[in-house]
């Protein structure tokens, strides 16, 4: 697990908080920000200098250690611990304190065309055209085997109701002989797909899932969350899709080839399940 080392510098009771880098503990992330925040320190800078012992010019160092651990920011999302510096050159937004007021909760968040490999990145719609709008989520760790993701909010243009017969088929294929077919519970719209190169994918979805979640694979290769949008519906389409990253070793990861767990009521993608 990555972390943070800061080095607290006190001087006549004023606070200079800067990182330092460390090679223990396989610390990594670090980048340095030094705050001056009162008359004290100024005039150290203009008067102490690095080897002066003297009473007036005393130096109290505090090594401040913390992980890059999940928390809780405001807005109702969750990001990761980070130094404010280093939320920055994340092109992470501050959302919140965390390690005590020593960090920042740090959210991340991509819209159409962007990739991310940061752990608990939010997918947002935005005022997205009609076409395709595509995210690409790389592992942030070598260590990740599977991506969650949460529907936040959900809604686009929802399977076809139409029962009208268009054709027959067998095993899948429009032929003159065979079962006669309709395009009723088909997205043909709008529809959402995640990518999953070389193994299994999740089903397309359509219409409102707001609620629901996903499971799939994390790829090597990246995934893709995919949204193919119709050039026209009545739908008011938004999204926001929580996107987290669950390492090899977590004990509660999804069974292999599990799209959805399900606790309760069960229910469709877009619609509850009859039967």
């Amino acid at each position: 697990m990555k972390k943070n080392v800061l080095l607290e510098t006190r001087y006549l009771g004023s606070a200079v908080l800067s990182s330092v880098p460390s090679s223990q503990d396989h610390l990594a992330g670090i980048h340095t920000a030094l705050t001056w925040s009162s008359r004290q320190a100024r005039h150290f800078l203009n008067n102490c200098g690095i080897h002066d012992r003297s009473t007036t010019c005393r130096w109290i160092f505090n090594v401040i250690r913390f992980a890059n651990d999940p928390c809780a920011g405001t807005g109702n999302r969750n990001g990761t611990c980070y130094t404010e510096v280093e939320c920055f050159n994340r092109k992470g937004v501050p959302a919140g304190t965390c390690a005590s007021g020593y960090g920042v909760c740090c959210t991340f968040s991509a819209s159409c065309g962007q990739t991310s490999n940061e752990n608990c990145t939010y997918f947002d719609s935005g005022n997205v055209p009609a076409g395709a709008c595509r995210v690409r989520i790389c592992r942030c760790d070598d260590n990740v085997c599977q991506l969650r993701l949460d529907f936040n909010s959900f809604v686009i243009a929802g399977p076809s109701t139409s029962t009208i017969t268009i054709g027959k088929q067998t095993n899948g294929i429009i032929i003159v002989a065979g079962k006669p077919v309709n395009p009723a519970t088909q997205c043909l719209v709008d529809r959402f797909s995640v990518t999953n190169p070389g193994s299994s994918t999740p089903p397309t979805i359509c219409g409102t899932n707001t609620g629901e979640h996903m499971y799939v694979d994390a790829n090597e290769a990246c995934n893709e969350l995919a949204f193919q949008l119709g050039s026209s519906s009545s739908v008011n389409r938004q999204w926001s899709i929580k996107v987290t990253q669950y390492s090899c070793d977590y004990d509660n990861l999804a069974p292999q080839g599990c799209t959805n767990i399900i606790l309760g009521t069960m229910q469709a993608w877009s619609k509850p399940l009859k039967f």
